[in-house]
This record gives structure tokens, sequence and C-alpha cells, in this order.
């Protein structure tokens, strides 16, 4: 979005926004998810209540929003359009960038994420029109098409698989508290998995 298109009031909403979820990220990352009310944050943010709930409907709707940068980070870095990577290589660089935002996330915010994958009905975290799906997908089916990856298993099933073992590592690695390196863990055991859907 270009700024300078903007009017004054604008510009004005996107900061105060940014301030709510800026001061919500950071009360979470002081004293914990549990503890932070909406109260808390609109004092801190020095905000109304009900300038909190014209941006968000919740607090756990700031974790929605901080998935949704995540996935834009993910498109940023266009590995899709590398040509130095094949399609295995670009699969893993796709993980390298989730799990690297994981890992540069507080723990308790990406716990409290996982948690709300749980409970909320919001449908983005498993549609397969997410970027995120949508770019691994797009991966897979150029490895077919390469005849780096097999063609008897369709490109969103192999696409879901490769996503429920990454999720499972991550919930393996939250947890445990994060001790051990996300990104290393994850690299090393998904190139095993990987195997699996390579042409023999």
């Amino acid at each position: 979005m270009d700024e300078r298109n903007l009017t004054n009031r604008q510009k004005q909403a996107i900061a105060t926004k940014k301030k709510i979820f800026d001061t919500t990220v950071d009360l979470i990352t002081e004293i914990g998810f549990d503890k932070v009310t909406i109260r808390k944050i609109c004092k801190e943010a020095n905000v109304s209540t009900g300038t909190f709930y014209l941006y968000f409907k919740s607090k756990q709707d700031i974790l929605f929003k901080v998935y949704k940068d995540a996935d834009m980070l993910l498109d940023e870095a266009n590995i899709l359009t590398r040509k130095d990577l094949n399609s295995l290589e670009k699969i893993e660089e796709l993980i390298k960038i989730q799990t690297n935002i994981g890992e540069n996330l507080n723990i308790d915010i990406l716990k409290q994420i996982y948690t709300y994958h749980i409970h909320s009905d919001n449908e983005y975290f498993f549609s397969e029109k997410r970027s995120f799906f949508v770019s691994l997908n797009s991966v897979v089916i150029e490895g077919q098409n390469n005849t780096e990856l097999r063609n008897d298993i369709c490109s969103k099933e192999i696409t879901w698989k490769i996503l429920r073992f990454v999720r499972g590592i991550i919930f393996d690695w939250l947890i445990h508290d994060g001790n051990y390196d996300l990104e290393e863990t994850t690299i090393k055991e998904l190139s095993l998995y990987l195997d699996v859907f390579k042409c023999s």
C-alpha cells in the first residue's frame, strides 16, 4: 500500500492499528497471553476499548494477524522464481522461512497461535487458497513436471503431507519449550521425509 496516496485520516487509522498490535505483542511477550486483557492493551496503547474493537474482534484476532504477516514475508521472499534451486530445494527454502519466523516469535505467542488453531473456526489456517499453501503446491507441481517428484500422488496431497509433517515438528518444538534448533531439525528431518516423494 502506497501511503503517499492516503488521507491523513487513513494514515492515522493505520498507525492506531499498528500501535494496538505492537502493544499487544509486547504485552504477550512480557507477561504471557493469559494475563493480557483488552483493558490492559487499551491502557498501554492509550486508546479506548471502542477503538480496539474497531480494528480487532479479540486479542485472539491479533494472533491471526501475526499469522497473516508471516505469510506476507513468505510471499516477499520470491522463492518460486529462483532459478538456482530445484523443486526440492525450493520446498526446503519455503519451510526454512516458516520455521525461522516461528523461532523469531516469542514462544508464548506461537503456542497461543497453535491453541487458536485448535479452537478457532477461522478457515484461513486450513485453506488451500492461503498463499503459503499455494506457493508450496506450485513448487510440488513444478517438481512433478520436472520428474523430481512422483506423479502417482496428486500435488495437493503431497503438499498437505509436507505441511502436516512440519506442523508436527513445530508442535514438538513448542512442547519442549524451544530447547532445540527448530530450523536445523526441521530441514534435516524434512530432507529424509521428502525421499518418499522423489521419483525413483
